[in-house]
């Protein structure tokens, strides 16, 4: 009646039906003349209730009718045995349910709408090539992780079935990208890093990586990179070599020529990201030096000394004007050089120094297959374990650091996880040993500097080498014999013991930069609050998590619960990242 085909009860007269009519609820066999059978709950002659209806091409559905359509909880088997159990609504898949092809290990399991995919989903489409995520009218549309059996993985943004927006990809070589994309291909700014691979410890690996715009899954426009500046434009080849002419203040590395233009190829520069010592960069910091030196002008004037009271001769002094009146490019000449000399005399020393602090947080057993690079945080160890707070704060020399223009820092003056590359090293530790010099005033007992000129006297000495000997004193009594004593478990033994990632971002939300006191107020909990239990607070106590901090993809830091069954699935494949 509800489907306007005549209906057929057998051995029943038409009182009874009549009487059948009248009756709430029924359960009893219909007959189409299409040949369709309904076999079930009525009320009030329409389907309604628990029943089951074989359509006469095959299908069959077993489930809930509401009004004389299935609606509800059900399974319905499809003539080519396909079968779905879910919800339904009106006799459309409607709500959560799987769907299961028969000829193949392919099925559907989320939500579904007006018997379409939308919602949250996830399809498997046979042996590791699968999809989860967002669905819009049967297209992968939204975010989303999509897996293909050919070890590759991409998740992020998609629209009607496409790679679109912005998303990272692990590609079946080891290759990585992340940034935009369209149509299935990189379009827009997108990172790209060869030979990528799996790091279970937090160490930091150096990386082949391309930072710029892509148009339609080719390298186009002004790439980007944060490796040293002095390089040979030779995009052809591939070979990239030092250059003569300098990029003064300019953060970044840029290719004035199109890379790949024409032409799809994914092909590596192959970049140094080590430049030979005589080519660090050490202009600014002499500059620096020198203008520095220009505050003690005054305090050697003709009418505050003569040569019976002071140790500064007056032909000093005259010598002294004529140095800071002039530009002098001989006397920076001469330190520069001088310094770079010093750099190379002790450049062993100070290779075992950056290796040791760049794997400073590698156990004994464990064997790196990399060559590591150091970050900010390692780094900072190193400062704290020669005691540079004495004179300068963190804070501020990271902002010193990264007012020079040929720093080349990428992500900021604070960012912990900022790769530190062997010529920025020793650029830092230029800065530091300046620093540690001008303190020298405020600590007369200090040995170190005991045959260097005093600071307010230096500038008689500039153009003699007083940088370079000011910066081999430093490592001599500084650097050298305190290096790897490692102040502090942070970077050892608790290293682990929360997520580092986490707790950057902790700090990022309280407001960059700020006091110890000021983290400690905002995230320690409140008087009368229960402390929460952590390894080494209460040694007979269980941790909240127990897992490691660990590189495992790039440059950024994760945290892996070792608890977690898909432990090494996560680790082997690397793509829920």
């Amino acid at each position: 009646q509800n489907s306007g085909a005549s209906l057929v009860r057998k051995s029943q007269s038409i009182s009874s039906v009549r009487w059948i009519v009248e009756q709430e609820k029924r359960t009893e066999t219909i007959i189409f003349k299409n040949g369709n059978i309904y076999e079930g709950d009525t009320f009030r002659g329409i389907m309604d209730g628990v029943g089951t209806f074989r359509w006469s091409a095959g299908t069959v559905y077993k489930g809930e009718f509401k009004n004389g359509y299935p609606t509800g909880k059900g399974k319905m088997i499809l003539p080519d045995l396909n079968t779905y159990d879910g919800d339904l609504c009106q006799g459309y898949f409607h709500g959560s349910g799987v769907l299961y092809l028969s000829n193949c290990l392919k099925f559907y399991k989320g939500s579904w709408k007006s018997g379409k995919r939308q919602g949250k989903g996830w399809v498997e489409y046979g042996m590791n090539d699968s999809y989860v995520g967002d669905w819009f009218e049967d297209t992968r549309h939204g975010k989303g992780y999509r897996m293909y059996k050919n070890g590759a993985g991409y998740k992020g943004q998609w629209s009607e079935n496409y790679k679109h927006g912005i998303g990272s990809m692990v590609f079946e070589n080891g290759d990585y990208y992340t940034g935009e994309w369209q149509q299935d291909k990189p379009h827009g700014y997108g990172e790209y890093t060869w030979n990528m691979f799996l790091n279970r410890t937090l160490t930091f690996p150096i990386c082949n990586m391309y930072k710029g715009n892509w148009n339609m899954g080719i390298r186009n426009g002004v790439p980007m990179t944060d490796f040293p500046r002095k390089i040979l434009q030779n995009i052809v080849m591939g070979i990239v070599a030092p250059e003569k002419n300098r990029l003064s203040s300019a953060r970044f590395i840029k290719f004035p020529e199109q890379v790949g233009e024409g032409k799809k190829s994914y092909s590596p520069i192959n970049i140094s990201i080590h430049c030979v010592t005589e080519n660090v960069e050490l202009t600014y910091f002499v500059n620096e030096i020198f203008r520095y030196l220009h505050s003690f002008r005054d305090s050697f004037s003709f009418s505050h000394c003569n040569e019976a009271d002071s140790d500064v001769s007056m032909g000093s002094i005259k010598n002294m004007n004529r140095k800071l009146t002039n530009d002098y490019p001989v006397e920076k000449y001469k330190e520069t050089k001088l310094l770079q000399n010093m750099i190379t005399v002790y450049l062993p020393q100070l290779r075992r120094v950056y290796e040791r602090y760049a794997t400073i947080t590698v156990k004994g057993e464990h064997t790196l297959n990399f060559k590591p690079v150091m970050v900010r945080l390692f780094l900072w160890q190193l400062l704290r374990d020669i005691n540079i707070q004495r004179f300068i704060s963190l804070v501020d020399y990271d902002n010193f650091m990264y007012a020079n223009p040929c720093s080349c820092y990428e992500y900021g003056p604070h960012y912990p996880f900022e790769h530190i590359y062997f010529w920025q090293f020793l650029q830092c530790l230029v800065a530091a040993a300046w620093k540690y010099y001008l303190s020298r005033s405020m600590n007369p007992g200090d040995v170190s500097m005991a045959d260097v000129v005093a600071p307010e006297a230096a500038v008689i000495e500039l153009g003699t080498g007083l940088i370079s000997k000011v910066f081999k004193r430093f490592l001599q009594h500084v650097v050298i014999p305190n290096s790897g004593s490692i102040k502090g478990t942070a970077l050892t033994k608790y290293k682990d013991l929360a997520p580092l990632d986490g707790a950057y971002n902790l700090y990022l939300s309280l407001g960059e930069p700020h006091t110890v006191n000021m983290f400690l107020y905002s995230s320690c909990p409140k008087e009368g609050v229960q402390i929460p239990c952590y390894i080494g607070i209460q040694p007979d106590c269980e941790p909240i998590r127990e897992g490691f901090n660990a590189a495992l993809l790039g440059d950024k830091p994760s945290y892996i619960d070792v608890k977690c069954n898909h432990l090494d699935k996560i680790i082997e494949k690397g793509k829920q990242l």
